[in-house]
């Protein structure tokens, strides 16, 4: 949102045009729910709530019933990715074990700069794209213009990431307090730090929590469309 006049609500481009046709749009939800806005201080009325002002760098916050703030451990996490496995296709990451640690602490920025059109699985739509002139009446429920717009999703980047790696095994571990996805195997390459997306072999996951992260826990798939050369007898 970038600001509120006269009772009218101006919403920033191009994030609100990418959220209003397609699927499970403002006027065709795939169900009801209510609309609420966030991060404004005067929505700043029940305890556990806070507001940033990035314009001058203060956070407000309505302390809990009881809570001593002298006391209070208060986090802001700045990091979008604490692991990053992987190589390059020539040269792979392999062999590598993670057991009992945890892992928690991110914040995806994303957001921020491209707002967050969220289509599923982790993926989403940003930038500007061809939409009906009449989008929020004749793409509510998918329309070719949003089909076209499929092959170039972007994916939540994760907390941890594999990618050109094989036999990497992840046991016993915690992912908590995860500003996105937990951990992300053999994604697009945009969703990866290393800038070198799928390529992901032999990678295991057992016996690991995944809790209070804003994302899902694992994913396991590119959203993008990839190329294979097929084999060829000689």
């Amino acid at each position: 949102m970038s600001g509120i006049s006269n009772g009218t609500i101006t919403m920033d481009q191009p994030a609100w045009d990418d959220n209003t046709f397609g699927y499970d749009t403002l006027t065709k939800p795939f169900r009801s729910a209510s609309l609420y806005i966030e991060n404004a201080y005067e929505f700043l009325d029940a305890a556990g709530e806070w507001y940033l002002d990035t314009s001058s760098g203060t956070l407000y916050y309505k302390p809990l019933a009881g809570q001593n703030m002298s006391t209070a451990d208060a986090e802001v996490p700045k990091l979008q990715s604490l692991v990053d496995v992987g190589g390059s296709y020539a040269s792979p990451a392999t062999h590598v074990t993670f057991s009992g640690l945890q892992f928690s602490g991110t914040s995806w920025l994303g957001p921020s700069s491209d707002g967050y059109a969220s289509q599923q699985t982790g993926a989403y739509l940003k930038g500007t794209w061809d939409r009906p002139s009449d989008a929020l009446t004749s793409c509510q429920g998918g329309c070719p213009l949003f089909e076209a717009t499929r092959p170039h999703w972007d994916q939540m980047p994760a907390a941890v990431q594999v990618s050109a790696a094989d036999h990497i095994t992840f046991t016993g571990n915690r992912f908590t307090q995860l500003g996105q996805v937990g951990l992300g195997i053999g994604q697009d390459a945009n969703a990866h730090a290393s800038g070198v997306g799928l390529g992901a072999d032999t990678v295991t996951a057992t016996g690991n929590v995944f809790t209070q992260d804003a994302g899902g826990g694992i994913v396991s798939v590119a959203s993008r469309p990839t190329r294979t050369t097929p084999a060829t007898a000689g």
